[in-house]
Parts: structure tokens; C-alpha cells; sequence
């Protein structure tokens, strides 16, 4: 294997393995995008609800749980626009309003479904095609040039669509209505 070219599509707490310690790699979108999270909301708490998929039912159980429990957040992240769909469908359920009672962001809108609810969905749109261009440019480079041992980091910017599913939380926060059904 000449080189090793690892691309993550997902919000990951990636580990590197062994062998790409012995060979050209090149880590795309790899790192914990976590730690931006957490940066941006540093005047606030936050807090990670993992979920088993990135789909409609799974973003759906994540935010009712978080958003029926007490000190519900006037917020929510949502690492994948399936998900954010889902967090969309809780809040509804519960009687939230968008955004007057819950702002909602999703970290993509690849297939449009974030941008085609009612209110759209504000999104951080991740420059794939530009971060697989630049690794590519730079694995061919390293067979172009003597780069042994040199490692390189690069950052992109993530451009936000601004859309109206965020505003300013209302305080005191309205508690939830429980929902109709127990799913």
C-alpha cells in the first residue's frame, strides 16, 4: 500500500490505527468536530446525546428525551439532517414551537430535508467536495515530492445557512406538553 486516504462522513471519536503510522496518510474530516461544539456554546452548557443511527426515529427518541426531561435545552445540534427531521418531529410532539420555544440546526442538508421543512432548518454546511479535493491533491503531492515525515493541517470553513429555525431562547422556557403517544 503506497498510501492510506481515510475520509469520515459522520461526527466520530475517530482513533487511528497502527498502520498509519508506517505509511502516507492522509485523515479527512476525521478529527472530533466535537470540540467546535463545545468551543462556540463555551458561555453555556452543552451536552451529547449519542445515537445508534443517523435517521428520522433515532434523531426523533434523542431529542423527546432530551427535550421532556427537566432543565430541557433551548437548543439543539443536530450532527445529520435525518436526525434533525427527527428532533423536528419531538419537538412538535411535544408542543415546542420552532424557534420560538427550541432553536434547531443541523450539520448538513445533502438531501434537502432540513431546508424543506416549515420553518427551514438553519444548517453548517460541511465543504466535502473542497476537503476531498484538497486530499487528494495532497496524497498525489506526496509521491511528487521528498514530504517524508512533514505533516500538514488544514481547516475549512463551514458556511452556515442562516434560515429561520433559530432565535434568541424565551425565558422562563415553557415546559413540554407530554406527548400523545408512548412509542
Amino acid at each position: 500500500m503506497d498510501a492510506l486516504l481515510v475520509i469520515a462522513p459522520d461526527l466520530i471519536n475517530y482513533r487511528p490505527v497502527e498502520v498509519m503510522s508506517t505509511i502516507p496518510t492522509i485523515l479527512v474530516n476525521c478529527l472530533d468536530r466535537l470540540a467546535g461544539i463545545e468551543a462556540a456554546a463555551e458561555h453555556t452548557s452543552v451536552s451529547v446525546q449519542a445515537v445508534a443511527n443517523r435517521d428520522i426515529g433515532s434523531g426523533f427518541d434523542a431529542a423527546r428525551t432530551l427535550l421532556s426531561a427537566p432543565g430541557a435545552p433551548t437548543a439543539l445540534i443536530c450532527t445529520h439532517e435525518r436526525m434533525a427531521v427527527g428532533a423536528r418531529l419531538a419537538a412538535a410532539d411535544l408542543g415546542l414551537t420552532i424557534p420560538a420555544d427550541l432553536s434547531l440546526v443541523g450539520l448538513d442538508d445533502g438531501e434537502l430535508l432540513a431546508s424543506s421543512l416549515v420553518p427551514p432548518l438553519t444548517t453548517i454546511d460541511r465543504p466535502d467536495r473542497a476537503m476531498a479535493e484538497q486530499a487528494v491533491t495532497m496524497t498525489l503531492r506526496r509521491f511528487d515530492e521528498d514530504s517524508e515525515g512533514q505533516i500538514s493541517q488544514y481547516s475549512f470553513s463551514c458556511r452556515a445557512a442562516i434560515r429561520d429555525s433559530v432565535a434568541r431562547p424565551r425565558r422562563p422556557q415553557r415546559p413540554p406538553r407530554r406527548p400523545v403517544d408512548s412509542r
